[in-house]
């Protein structure tokens, strides 16, 4: 099954969508950005551990609260 993310495109904020294993599933490019990659594309599949920013030292706490 493949999910219609558009309509979050039309969302001027930062934010990320994950899955119950806190797992990167959508973002906006923003939010890629700011946490280290050039493209939505590139975060998709990921977790707080792979980001490539100084937050990834909060790693544990951001899928805890997840």
């Amino acid at each position: 099954m493949t999910t219609d993310f558009s309509l979050l495109q039309q969302i001027f904020d930062f934010f990320v969508v994950k899955d119950l294993s806190s797992t990167y599933v959508y973002s906006d490019d923003a939010t890629a950005k700011l946490i280290g990659y050039r493209k939505v594309d590139e975060i998709v599949g990921i977790d707080d551990r792979s980001m490539k920013c100084p937050a990834v030292a909060s790693a544990e706490s951001f899928i805890q609260q997840d």
